[in-house]
């Protein structure tokens, strides 16, 4: 590599850890009171519409991505609609918000006045949020299809896999979808501690999960290293959201779409 394409890709990773630290650690204002949020989102439907897209974000971000919304333009779909909960770091009360929104929006475009195809996708948090809401009693039939990118290892709700309405992508080298065998609630405990400032309080889940699954060190630490060889962060599930719409809209089945599933996850 020339002096000049190390130099910029040094500080390319620099830029981008730097960004990911400020998110993790970043203030997050209260979100406004769920009804309200509800129907701002409902707002956001066409009232003639006969199908929405859901987007329930990952961890500190609150947009719909560029990638998702291009793919419905080409099939002549209208733009997904976010799912705007906390979305933030603080997974203690950040996760019950959005199963909370989420459960609340899909009662409530089930019982409008006229049928909707309702297709949910998520990143990351968003995906977990999605997959603890499908496990609820009578949620899976208010959903056509549901398509999860980067389903954390730390979630114990996983969708059915031969349900073929559901599809899940992992990416192998992605620390966040290791699956976690023990410590589920100490993890996402530490990991709120963590984002709150609270490091005395985070270091005894971080130790438990370390002791107890070594291979996600391994993995964790070969994710970091990979914006410094110039590659893409492996949560970094862009490139995959085309065909994810491809599955949503129904034009490709489960476990056809992507090469890397939830099935490739690491051992």
């Amino acid at each position: 590599m020339q002096a000049g394409g190390f130099f910029a890709t040094l500080r390319a990773a620099l830029s981008h850890e730097r960004r990911v630290v400020g998110e993790f650690f970043a203030p997050m204002p209260a979100p406004a009171p769920l009804a309200e949020r509800l129907a701002t989102v409902l707002s956001a439907v066409p009232p003639d519409a006969s199908e929405v897209v859901l987007w329930v974000p990952g961890s500190a971000e609150g947009w719909v991505p560029a990638e998702l919304d291009a793919a419905l333009a080409s099939a002549a779909r209208p733009p997904a609609v976010l799912v705007p909960y906390e979305a933030s770091w603080r997974l203690l009360s950040s996760l019950e918000d959005g199963v909370g929104l989420l459960g609340a929006l899909l009662d409530a475009l089930s019982a409008g006045p006229r049928p909707r195809r309702v297709l949910v996708a998520g990143l990351s948090q968003g995906a977990w949020a999605i997959a603890r809401v499908l496990a609820e009693p009578g949620r899976r039939n208010q959903v056509a299809r549901a398509a999860l990118f980067g389903l954390p290892g730390i979630s114990r709700h996983r969708p059915d896999p031969a349900d073929p309405g559901c599809l899940v992508v992992n990416h192998p080298a992605d620390p966040v979808v290791y699956p976690m065998r023990r410590h589920h609630e100490a993890l996402r405990a530490a990991v709120d501690h963590l984002a709150s400032g609270r490091l005395p309080r985070a270091l005894p889940g971080l130790v438990a999960v370390a002791a107890t699954h070594p291979g996600w060190l391994g993995v964790f630490a070969w994710s970091k290293l990979q914006p410094w060889l110039g590659r893409p962060d492996p949560h970094h599930y862009g490139p995959d959201l085309a065909a994810g719409v491809t599955f949503l809209l129904g034009a490709a089945p489960a476990g056809e779409a992507f090469h890397a599933t939830e099935n490739a996850r690491p051992a």
